[in-house]
């Protein structure tokens, strides 16, 4: 393996390198492994991310469909390294994300039989993660969480364990089985000793995690500090990376939601600049992202007062019904719950208990016990 391509490999896995490298890195290599006719399913998977990251998202498709064509099945490197790259970048391009997991996870099977024992661990906590950021029923998360639970602890590398255990406690938290649903301890880790060495990318999640929190229990201070150590850190609104369009996404509704309590401008214009960043996120995959947007845009039609209430209705309508029609059980109980908060505080009780009694039903069948309980 030559130099370059090194460290197109090393940039293509790595989640702290700038993209315009693996840009550089990938289409110097690119040019050079056609001119010889050495491109391997890997390589175009790589290329197809690339493409991806610059919004050149029809090439990326072609690039990837090409990956799972020329991808060795006899030569279990290339077999792994393509089925995980290219399945990363798709699950935001293409179909529902869902439909991603048993893939993922058969790609982390592979690995673990060849001894790729980085791209299983990859493979295997990308899986929870998409289940996750899906809005599937947390006893589905669990199930994917289990089947690879043990490979990773044994084997992953320490930020990936350190992720994995965190999505664990965060799915705890949602249902009632720990101390303080705000906070990240119990049976999966202990907030206050990963605190202790936090860094890079697994601090970066943590800061995520404690922001969802904060929104689905409406602690404004938790969304304040969660969301501004996101930003400082500069979350990024890379299209390939797995969580960009749920970061932004709750980004966006902490600061609704803190420019509505506090009343003060700079979160109005954060909230406008995250909501055209979801934007542009929204159409690589309308849809599975789509209802995230409609949730922002019913969020600012209520921010607006002189919007009528019946405009505001329909845009909360809009919402549930596009996290409905996807599977998207979390986001459909959000959306019920933030209609439901609207017509309270205008005095409507008969539309308010209408909705919050949808909401309910659904943090039931999401398994949220905590939300449940605080509804």
């Amino acid at each position: 393996m030559s130099l370059l391509w090194r460290v197109v490999d090393f940039c293509s896995t790595s989640s702290v390198v700038n993209h315009k490298l693996l840009g550089l890195a990938a289409i110097r290599q690119m040019k050079r492994a056609l001119r010889e006719g050495l491109v391997s399913g890997y390589a175009f998977s790589v290329f197809g991310r690339v493409l991806a990251s610059h919004r050149y998202i029809v090439d990326a498709c072609r690039f990837a469909d090409l990956s799972l064509q020329r991808m060795n099945a006899s030569n279990p490197s290339d077999h792994i390294r393509t089925l995980t790259t290219t399945t990363l970048f798709l699950a935001r391009l293409q179909s529902p994300w869902q439909e991603y997991i048993d893939p993922l996870l058969k790609a982390h099977g592979i690995g673990m039989r060849f001894g790729e024992i980085h791209f299983a661990s990859l493979a295997a906590f990308s899986a929870v993660q998409v289940a996750m950021f899906a809005g599937l029923p947390l006893h589905v998360v669990q199930q994917t969480i289990e089947r690879s639970k043990d490979d990773i602890e044994t084997f992953g590398r320490q930020d990936t364990i350190d992720c994995f255990k965190m999505c664990e406690q965060y799915m705890l938290n949602l249902r009632g089985e720990s101390l303080d649903p705000l906070i990240l301890s119990g049976l999966a880790m202990d907030e206050a000793t990963f605190l202790e060495s936090a860094a890079g990318p697994p601090l970066q999640q943590f800061h995520l995690f404690k922001l969802l929190l904060a929104v689905y229990f409406q602690k404004e201070a938790g969304m304040d500090a969660a969301s501004n150590a996101l930003l400082k850190e500069g979350a990024s609104v890379e299209a390939t990376h797995i969580s960009s369009i749920p970061r932004l996404f709750f980004l966006g509704l902490a600061a609704c939601r803190l420019g509505r309590i506090r009343g003060e401008r700079r979160y109005e214009r954060r909230a406008r600049a995250i909501t055209k960043d979801l934007e542009k996120l929204t159409k690589l995959n309308k849809v599975s992202t789509i209802r995230f947007l409609y949730i922002l845009n019913a969020e600012h039609a209520r921010r607006t007062r002189q919007r009528p209430r019946h405009n505001i209705k329909r845009a909360y309508d809009d919402a549930i019904e596009a996290s409905f029609k996807s599977g998207f059980v979390s986001h459909t109980a959000l959306a019920n719950e933030f209609a439901g908060e609207y017509f309270d505080s205008r005095k409507d009780t008969v539309l308010a208990r209408s909705y919050f009694t949808r909401c309910d039903d659904e943090y039931r069948s999401w398994g949220a016990k905590a939300k449940v309980r605080r509804v």
